[in-house]
């Protein structure tokens, strides 16, 4: 994938702490950022290419 690293299993936040609540909340935030730009445009170009090839 390019631009993009895979990673294993990690933590990041836990809901047992205020802190780890806010945490999670923040990466839970950057997630759906990432998904509403780079990942929807690249799942727009897919399928306009796929419907192209059709």
């Amino acid at each position: 994938v390019a631009g993009q690293e895979i990673i294993g299993k990690t933590t990041i936040g836990q809901t047992d702490s205020l802190p780890g609540i806010y945490k999670l909340l923040a990466v839970l935030r950057e997630l759906a950022g990432w998904m509403a730009g780079p990942f929807r445009r690249w799942v727009d170009k897919v399928v306009e290419a796929g419907t192209d090839a059709a």
